[in-house]
This record gives C-alpha cells, structure tokens and sequence, in this order.
C-alpha cells in the first residue's frame, strides 16, 4: 500500500477502501496493554461502520510499522462542501474480552491451555512461550468478572508477559511469555538539539529516575491443609540499587506447601525490583515496539547510557492534507531494566505512582476487577448413587450447568464443612454425613478466594428430595441414602425416637404418649447384649422372653428380680448352667417345673417351695455328691402304679410287687 507523502497514516477496511488521516496517535503499546490507534482526517464521504470493523494502519513515515485494528468508536461531523471530519478508535484484539463474562471454571489444567481456551472463544490467535511455566492449576475460576479481568489475573499470580509485535510479514501477533522476547535492539543517540544524526534515531528528551523502594519482602501465610503450620519466605533485592525497609504480607495467602510460599514470594520481588528504576525518553519516530532493547549512547549521566527494554510506547504524528509538508512525530517511550524481569504488580502490593512523574503508562498500574465469591451450585461427580469420597474425605465437584465436562477438564477434589471435626489421642472425630455422586451441593469460598472453594451444604429440588415433607414437619431427621435413620419426633402430645435400619421393623424406639412411656427394641436377626460388670434389669409388672433358644450367662453372679411374676417360655428348651450352685426359691406361690425333658445338674441342688411340681417325660437329678429332698409334711414318689410315701413318721411301701437287694444284712426293727 502506497502512503501519501502528505498523510500521517493510512487506514485500510475490510472491505478494500482506503482513507487517509492527517492526525495518528497511538498508546498502550507495551507489556500487559492492549493498544489503542486515534486517526483523524477528512473525507468527502460518510463512513460506514461496518467497512472499518477490522482494519490495517500504516503508520506514517514508517511504512513496515503496520498495525491491526478492531473498530471501538467512529465520530462523524458534516462539514457541508467540505465534506466531513472523522475520528476512528481502533483496539487490539484483546478489546474484545472486555465484555465478555464466560463464567469459566478450569480443572487440572495448565496457564497455556487456559488462555488458548480463552482466546479461541474469541477467535484470537498467539505465539505462546511458556516452557517455564510448566505447573498444571488444579482449580481456576472466573467468576463473575470479564474474561479480560479473569486473563490479567491469571498473568498477574503467575507472572506471565503478553504484547504485540510485527512479524516479518509485517502481520500484528500476540505473544504470551515468561521471560521470551524477540531480540530487535534499536541504537540511539541522546541529541537535545534534536538533530537527526545522520538519520539515526535521537533522544530529544531524557528522565532517569531511581526509586529508593522496600528491600524485602517477608511473606507469612497458612497451610490451607495444616492451617497449624506457618509458611515463611523470606527474599533479598537482587540489584545494585538499595532499598529501604521491608513488605511484610501476614497471612495475604493461602499456601500449599513450602515450595508455593517460595514461588509467591519471588514473584512479588520480581514486581518489586523492575520498578527500582527505569527512564522515560521522548524520541523521534522509528519502529520501536513492546519488548523491544534500546542501547543509549552520549548521555551525560553515565547510569542512562547503557541497554534497557522498552515497557510502554505512546505518541503522535501530523500531517496535512493540504500541502506537502508533514509535523516531525513524536513518540514516548519508558524503559526497565533488561537484567530483571517484568511482572504485572498485583493489585495488592501495587506502588503508588508519584504524579511528579506524570501519567503512569498501563503496564504499571492496572484496574484489575476481582471476582466477588459468593454462593454458587455444583454435582458430586462420580457414577450415580455412589459413594464418591477419596482418602482425605474430599469430593470430586462438577459445575451444575456444565454438560458432562470437556475431556481436559475432570472433577477437582472439594472439601465439606463438617457440623464438627477435631482431634483426640491421635483419633480424628466429629460428625460427618456422606453424599452421593449426583448430589447437589452449594459452594462456598475460604478466604474470599474465588479458587478456594468448599462444599456449605447441599440443597434440595425435583432431582433431590428434601429428608422433611409433608408426612414429618415435626421431626429431626437424619437419614442415610440407605434407609437407615435416626429420628426425633417432638410435639405436644408425644415424643418418640426411632433408630433403626432400612427396616423400620428393625431398630431402637423410645415412645411417650402423655403419660405412657415405652421403649421398643427389635431385631430381625441376632440380638447380642454383653455387659463386663453388672448386667441389670428391672421390670415393675411383668417381664416375657419368647423365643427359640435362651442363654443367660455370667462369669459371677446372675440375678433378676420381679415384684411380680416372671415367665419363662420357649418353643424347644431352656438350658441353665451354673459351675457352682443353682437355686429355685418360691417364697409364697408355687415353682412349677415343666416340659417333655428337665434335666438339672449340680455340685450342690437345691428346691424349695410350699409346693413343688416337676412333670416330664423324662426327669432325672444327679447329683455328684448330695442329694436333698426336703419337706416339712410328706414327700412322695410316684412311678405308675409303685408309691414311696414318706410322712412325719411313717415310711409307707405300695406296689404290686416289692423287691428289695442289699449286699449287707438288713436288720428290722422289732
């Protein structure tokens, strides 16, 4: 494209039309900016919108200095027969993240794989240099702020560098680095007459300034897993230029481990020691672009002489359209140092910038807007209906409203707030209540950190049902995804408690109805009670045991007491054993013995009562040494037909048949 000698630029549209302006500035070309062109001139026609959207500006006198442009602002004034008078706003590509709210949330990814994901929803193309970058992000939310605010972030924790520069074919490209720049050094002569040299570039105007800022900085700050344990760094200005005083940033972080404290805490230096010193020249105008090195020579202050990397340009240049002659250009220019590099200053450590300086360029001070965490709805991740809790009582967390995911994105581990958690001898307790996978949960943020979440609670819906409806208000509900609960009901009438299983004809219950209490414990299957010392049980009326095997056990003494009856009843036995001595004592009614089968056995065996009745198919007493059957009127056994009777005096013999053996001699009484 052929440049007017007599235009200060050229503007070509999308669609091929080309307008010349007599007025260009330009500002923002420099590290972390996103640069916007002014052009001005006159045209004898209106201009459309929609030929200029995307256009390419040829810098005046410069003719390989060609910069993209995206149309931000177009203001038109009729001037009658002279047609009219514009104005044209361009910005580059990055402008359009400025709008832009994607509420992004990214899962074990890396910084490149982020910010390629940003750009491509804006159809924005980069170089990327990020080798030394190489840490993947386990968590990294948007929020509710612009992709452009959720970008600076990003490059602002992790010390990341965009800018825009030519190619060689002559095409505007992003790049995005760590400590990568394309090598152009341009040579320039401190000349105040503002003489051309030779046609090499000159310095018509130079600032040097050096700033006595902090020396240190001393960072503090809690593991998030051990919030106990305090991490420290500790750094050391690492130029020639001396400092004063120390940052100290107490608990500003929340940290993972030693190596994070590190990490930050270098960063933080790195934005420090750049802005010790730094020049700021007014030149000329030569292709001089972000990133670039310029290498002074004949200034009298010998700290000025000497290479520095360009972080801002601005400037301006004139032309006339109706005549040949062209205003010589001017452009600014503030240089760093090249030895140390270049971090955006975060918004919390940010210098305030002296106003005896001037406007600070964008690179210095950045309006970031952070995100304001609040309360927001995730999905346990997992298969459906299944416990999906990892080692340290973590749960995989899915946005709500994201379907499925993308493949680079999985579930982040998520902790829950616990109703109570501690330690004790080395054993953690607490109360914790499992969730499902598919479980809606709402998430809070520890630290008013947006990439700190944690799981508050879950919330009810259509997909979740609430544990209280309609059929229990009054009750206190605890209920496992199995069926098994625990329940406390309170009213005025009644109050009960019911534990139990998923059976509900399983479990614990306590009733009371006004006046009537109960207590109902059931079991479906084995009920096993053990108790190491005394083992009591008090019944004020009657005490039932019915089922098919009773034992009753004890290592000293077993003892139950009624003020009434007592009945004991089974289907097949009821076995008694004790090593020692076994007792039946009736001390007013009767003690009845009966079944198909008793069988007592004893060292020591002993029954009394006003009347005793023991009936069996088969009764048999043994004893290992004696046997005492007492009465105090007659004692009677009975076999058939056969009757042994003994009374107070006599000793009564009937039988249909009497034999009586002996191996001594058997002498009668006479």
């Amino acid at each position: 494209m052929e440049l007017a000698s007599h235009a200060a630029a050229a503007v070509t549209g999308n669609q091929g039309c080309i307008i010349y302006a007599n007025h260009i500035s330009w500002e923002n070309f420099g590290l972390n900016s996103r640069y916007r062109i002014t052009v001005c001139g006159l045209t004898p026609k209106k201009l459309c919108r929609e030929d200029y959207g995307k256009a390419r500006i040829q810098f005046g006198k410069i003719s390989h200095l060609i910069y993209d442009g995206e149309l931000l602002s177009l203001t038109q004034k009729h001037l009658g027969q002279d047609g009219f008078e514009f104005k044209l706003v361009f910005g580059s590509s990055l402008h359009r993240l400025e709008n832009s709210v994607q509420h992004r949330l990214y899962i074990d990814c890396s910084l490149e794989e982020i910010i390629r994901d940003i750009l491509s929803s804006h159809e924005i193309k980069a170089v990327f240099h990020l080798e030394k970058v190489s840490c993947r992000i386990p968590y990294a939310a948007q929020g509710d702020v612009s992709d452009y605010d959720f970008l600076l972030r990003l490059c602002i924790e992790h010390g990341i560098v965009f800018f825009y520069h030519n190619n060689q074919r002559q095409e505007t490209e992003l790049y995005f680095t760590y400590d990568w720049y394309p090598y152009h050094e341009h040579r320039v002569l401190f000349n105040p007459a503002n003489g051309m040299a030779g046609g090499q570039p000159v310095i018509s105007a130079l600032h040097y300034f050096c700033e006595n800022l902090a020396e240190n900085i001393s960072l503090r700050g809690a593991s998030e897993d051990k919030p106990t344990r305090i991490l420290e760094a500790f750094t050391v200005n690492k130029t020639d230029i001396p400092g004063q005083g120390v940052i100290t940033l107490d608990h500003v972080y929340v940290l993972t481990d030693e190596a994070d404290c590190q990490r930050r805490a270098l960063c933080l230096q790195e934005q420090l020691d750049w802005q010790r010193e730094w020049l700021r020249l007014e030149t000329n105008l030569f292709p001089a672009e972000a990133g670039d090195c310029i290498a002074i020579e004949n200034h009298p202050n010998p700290r000025a002489n000497g290479v520095f990397r360009i972080l801002q340009i601005t400037g301006s240049a004139d032309g006339s359209l109706k005549s040949s002659a062209t205003h010589p250009a001017r452009q600014t220019i503030w240089l760093i140092s090249i030895d140390y590099p270049y971090r955006m200053p975060h918004p919390a450590t940010k210098l305030i910038w002296n106003e005896a300086y001037g406007p600070a360029p964008e690179s210095w001070q950045h309006s970031v807007t952070y995100p304001t965490p609040g309360l927001e709805t995730a999905l346990i991740a997992g298969q459906e209906g299944q416990l999906a809790l990892d080692g340290k009582g973590r749960y995989p967390m899915l946005p709500l409203f994201c379907p499925q995911q993308k493949a680079r994105n999985k579930a982040y581990a998520v902790r829950m707030v616990h109703p109570a958690t501690g330690q004790a001898c080395d054993k953690a307790w607490g109360m914790h209540m499992p969730l499902l996978a598919g479980t809606r949960v709402i998430l809070a943020h520890l630290h008013n950190l947006i990439d700190k979440p944690i799981i508050l609670g879950t919330i009810a819906g259509e997909l979740q049902k609430d544990p209280v409806n309609s059929c229990n208000p009054t009750q206190l509900v605890i209920r496992h995804h199995s069926g098994s609960a625990l329940i406390f009901e309170d009213s005025e009438q009644k109050q009960n408690i019911y534990l139990h299983t998923k059976s509900k004809n399983h479990g614990l219950f306590f009733s009371k109805n006004q006046d009537d209490e109960s207590i109902l414990l059931d079991s479906l299957g084995t009920m096993h009670v053990q108790s190491a010392k005394d083992f009591n049980i008090h019944s004020g009326q009657d005490f039932v045991m019915a089922n098919q095997s009773t034992e009753f056990s004890a290592n000293q003494e077993l003892s139950m007491a009624m003020q009434k009856d007592m009945s004991w009843q089974a289907k097949e036995s009821i076995r008694q054993n004790a090593g020692h001595d076994w007792q039946l004592q009736c001390a007013k009614g009767n003690l009845d013995l009966q079944g198909n089968k008793i069988e007592a056995k004893a060292s020591s065996l002993y029954f009394q009562g006003r009347a005793l009745t023991a009936e069996a198919n088969t009764l048999a007493v043994q004893a290992t040494r004696d046997l005492t059957l007492s009465s105090d009127k007659d004692l009677k056994m009975q076999v058939g037909a056969c009757e042994l009777k003994l009374a107070a005096t006599n000793v009564f013999f009937n039988a249909p048949e009497l034999s009586i053996y002996a191996q001594v001699i058997i002498k009668m009484p006479s």
